[in-house]
């Protein structure tokens, strides 16, 4: 059951719990009730709901552990909540100045001093708007705590990474192998209630050797991938499916890789799309052509990099290691590891703690 409400009020309300035994939740104004200054009701209470309905829906398609999954909805948000509170209480007090009439806004000494309370301060007005633009955003919501779904400890093992556990994935731009066309890494797969599994691949002439490894483990019935596999006929959601982010390879009745419609790949080759083939991909990438990128756009914010791998410079990842970057269902990254054997028992056990093999599920219920 989810409660949601909407006021008018200007005070500051902030509810002692989420949840009653995670069957009643709450979200939005019915948590926290706040003014209306900066606009945030209907940006912190829909990422309340996205937090929480990919959430239920793992625990509900079987795919879940309920006792250790919906108590992170309150642990994540709850300090976003908090967050609010405070950012409003501050913008609130420089709205409550008064700004002159038109009386008021001439040289006439005899009309001075008719101004009664303070007037807005306009540069303390823009400081505070900017010191919280990114949270306003809501790009600057960060769950930083340690938890199930945010390995921030394991993440520790990338050595130089940039990127933030907690947060959203920092945009990056691409180019679509497929179609040589440029793409948004984060806008590529829509919020589909599917993990997505970032591979970046780094230099193949140096990382051949750990994709192979990797792609074999990914394939073998062990793996994350195929043990935590839906009940036959169920998917993650009615957006996108198994065509749009499946293979275009004209043998693929002959491959073994079997689909799983709540983890999708996306391969990132540190080369020109142009220097390397689709079919050089190990098994399970080369199924998911549409998925396979060259790092090769230039971003102004890594000018150093010019078009050599600027994605991977970004996000910290050296391109002689190559990394493993886990995605969440609603866009936060939850790990980051090398890709490497290590990396590789990492991910797993990050699986392991909050996902369960449904009953009923059977492998082979979708091939590629």
């Amino acid at each position: 059951m989810l409660i949601g409400s909407r006021s008018t009020k200007s005070v500051n309300v902030f509810a002692s719990a989420y949840t009653l035994d995670h069957r009643v939740f709450l979200a939005g104004d019915a948590v926290h009730t706040h003014s209306p200054k900066a606009g945030q009701g209907m940006n912190i209470s829909m990422l309340d709901m996205h937090n929480l309905c990919w959430k239920i829906n793992l625990v509900e398609k079987g795919m879940a552990d309920a006792a250790t999954i919906l108590p992170t909805y309150e642990l994540e948000r709850r300090d976003i909540a908090q967050q609010l509170i405070r950012f409003d209480a501050e913008y609130s007090r420089i709205f409550s100045g008064r700004s002159p009439d038109a009386t008021q806004l001439t040289d006439d000494p005899l009309l001075a001093g008719k101004h009664k309370g303070a007037a807005v301060d306009a540069q303390k007005f823009i400081e505070v708007f900017k010191k919280n633009a990114r949270f306003t955003s809501g790009v600057g919501a960060v769950y930083a705590k340690q938890s199930a779904l945010n390995a921030v400890e394991q993440s520790k093992a990338v050595k130089g990474l940039k990127l933030t556990i907690g947060e959203r994935l920092t945009p990056g731009k691409l180019t679509r192998a497929m179609d040589a066309n440029v793409v948004r890494l984060q806008q590529e797969v829509r919020m589909n209630g599917a993990f997505r599994i970032h591979v970046f691949a780094g230099e193949l002439g140096k990382t051949s050797q750990q994709l192979e490894a990797f792609g074999k483990h990914l394939d073998s019935p062990n793996s994350f991938f195929n043990k935590y596999r839906p009940a036959q006929g169920v998917s993650s959601s009615i957006v996108d499916g198994f065509y749009v982010a499946s293979n275009h390879l004209e043998d693929a009745t002959k491959k073994t890789h079997e689909y799983n419609p709540f983890f999708t790949l996306l391969t990132i080759i540190a080369t020109n799309y142009y220097e390397w083939e689709m079919d050089q991909l190990p098994s399970p990438f080369n199924h998911y052509r549409s998925q396979m990128y060259g790092d090769n756009i230039f971003d102004k914010r890594v000018m150093e990099a010019g078009t050599n791998a600027p994605v991977h410079k970004k996000y910290g990842i050296d391109t002689s290691i190559g990394a493993i970057v886990v995605v969440r269902p609603d866009g936060y990254v939850g790990l980051a590891v090398n890709m490497n054997s290590e990396g590789i028992q990492t991910l797993e056990q990050y699986f392991a703690g909050f996902l369960k093999a449904p009953t009923g599920a059977s492998v082979g219920s979708s091939k590629l």
